[in-house]
């Protein structure tokens, strides 16, 4: 578990620094799609399977917090 959240913290710093290096790429890429109105077929499986997917992980992290009596 040790393990499992020191990787977790390295790969949160390592993702802000790069999304901090490539602000302005960024900003331009996303000023380019924001003027599309449409959100592609892809796009929207995506969303739908990322929000799948995070359910299910909060239900499991909620199922072992009762489990452990963190929450009641």
């Amino acid at each position: 578990m040790v393990a499992h959240n020191i990787s977790a913290v390295g790969f949160l710093i390592f993702s802000i620094g790069h999304i901090l290096k490539n602000w302005k790429p960024i900003k331009s890429y996303m000023s380019g799609k924001a003027k599309k109105t449409t959100v592609s077929k892809e796009m929207l499986i995506c969303i739908i399977v990322l929000t799948v997917i995070l359910a299910l992980c909060l239900m499991k992290a909620v199922g072992m917090s009762k489990a452990h009596g963190l929450i009641s």
